[in-house]
This record gives C-alpha cells, sequence and structure tokens, in this order.
C-alpha cells in the first residue's frame, strides 16, 4: 500500500513538473516568442517574432487552408471565424514553451487567428479573414536578435 502511494506521488509531481516546463515563456533560441496583430491603415497585420538565432532546419511556408479544422495532436475542433484563411506553418521550432498571444480581434479584415499544432518542432496557425479582403504577402525583417515573419492582408 505504501508503495503505491509513493509511486501515486511521484508520477503526480512528475506531471506537475512537466505542465510547469510546458507553461514557461518562449526565450530560447529558435522560438516563438510572440503572436500579434496590429492595423495600419488599410492593412492589417498578423507579426510573428522569433528568436534568433533559428535551429538549423528552420523554416515557414504560407498556404490557403479550408476548415474544419482540428488541434494537433489531440484531434479536438477548433473554430476559426473566417470564411478565407491561410495557414502559416513553421518548421524547427525550438516549441516546448508557451507562446506569447496578443490579439485583439475581430478586425475589419482579420476575424481569427488561432495556433492550430505546437509539438516535435512544429508550430501551425491559421489566420481567418474576411471575403472582401486580399491576403497581399508574408514578409520576414531581421532586427537585432529577433526575426519577424509579417503577414499583411488588405481591409
Amino acid at each position: 500500500m505504501r508503495k503505491i502511494a509513493m509511486t501515486t506521488i511521484v508520477l503526480g509531481v512528475l506531471l506537475m513538473l512537466s505542465s510547469l516546463a510546458a507553461a514557461q515563456p518562449c526565450t530560447d533560441p529558435g522560438s516563438i516568442l510572440s503572436v500579434k496583430n496590429s492595423v495600419v491603415g488599410n492593412y492589417e497585420y498578423v507579426t510573428f517574432r522569433l528568436k534568433r538565432p533559428l535551429n538549423s532546419g528552420y523554416g515557414h511556408s504560407v498556404s490557403t487552408v479550408t476548415g474544419p479544422f482540428t488541434e494537433e495532436p489531440s484531434g479536438n475542433p477548433v473554430t476559426i471565424t473566417g470564411p478565407r484563411y491561410k495557414r502559416i506553418r513553421f518548421k524547427g521550432i525550438s516549441w516546448m514553451c508557451e507562446i506569447g498571444e496578443s490579439l485583439a480581434l475581430p478586425k475589419t479584415a482579420i476575424k481569427g487567428v488561432k495556433r492550430l499544432e505546437q509539438h516535435e518542432g512544429i508550430v501551425v496557425y491559421v489566420v481567418g479573414y474576411r471575403l472582401a479582403s486580399t491576403y497581399i504577402s508574408t514578409k520576414t525583417v531581421n532586427v537585432g536578435s529577433i526575426r519577424k515573419v509579417i503577414m499583411k492582408f488588405k481591409k
């Protein structure tokens, strides 16, 4: 009986420590520090701030996607306001941390931003935007120890 109680305590402590480790803010090189949206004139932006230097194998890609959406690896359904969607997929990311999100939504063009995946070096976000708006481009800007990946939408 004592062995079972001790095993239960040890497992509880391990689970607590693993969840605390996952809840730490992203600060390591190769991690996504934050995601935020902004508005300047007739344009709206989603900006991802990554800590440099980036990991070997780092890359990102943007694609058009359609719903329904599910969270990976859980498979839970995720609702994202649209009706149009762009997916940005980062690979080679330090991922065992909490990405800071500062999202004030909905806006005129961008209606929703949700993280769908964060495991095994992959982080995926989907941006929902209105039918009358246009996705312009995604650009990369290096500023000191930060790389900004900026998605641009016209209202």
